[in-house]
């Protein structure tokens, strides 16, 4: 788990510092426009270790406090064989259209009841004015499991 957090931290260290150099230039090249407020629908499949694929859905709310960073809510439910509904406060960090998440949550499901859980997450978005589209992956660790999910966000900033 250190290893992933490192990992995330070192790329958004290279990709802040690369993106500061730019210095004056970086207004001329911010594509992605900035909303206070993001509301999405997830869509994708988590996969854990020790058993099969679920098609996860799930819903994100995002306040942004200022153009590098936010806070939010994430709820989502995985069917099939993981059967568990997932609740996190995603804490988010914006490099232009990346964003890098560390969201901190429960994961609920019958087997095994409610665990905590940490989720480390990335997406890339794709701007369409008030509309994105954002591919992206996240690593769910769980009590000692880790469960990896797959897919994309389609949301609405306002």
């Amino acid at each position: 788990m250190r290893s992933v957090l490192l990992g995330l931290l070192l790329v958004a260290a290279s990709l802040q510092s690369a993106t500061a150099s730019e210095g004056g230039h970086e207004e001329s090249h911010e594509a992605h426009h900035f909303h206070p407020n993001f509301v999405g629908l997830f869509v994708g499949v988590a996969r854990e270790d020790r058993r099969d694929n679920g098609l996860a859905v799930g819903l994100e709310y995002e306040r942004r406090l200022n153009k590098s960073f936010g806070i939010g809510g994430l709820a989502e439910y995985t069917f099939g064989d993981l059967d568990v509904w997932v609740v996190g406060v995603p804490f988010s960090w914006h490099i232009d259209n990346l964003k890098l998440a560390v969201a901190p949550g429960i994961e609920n499901g019958d087997e095994r009841g409610s665990e905590f859980l940490v989720r480390f997450g990335g997406e890339y978005a794709f701007d369409m004015g008030t509309w994105e589209l954002a591919p992206q992956i996240d690593i769910d660790i769980v009590d000692g499991d880790t469960v990896f999910v797959l897919g994309a966000v389609f949301g609405f900033g306002f």
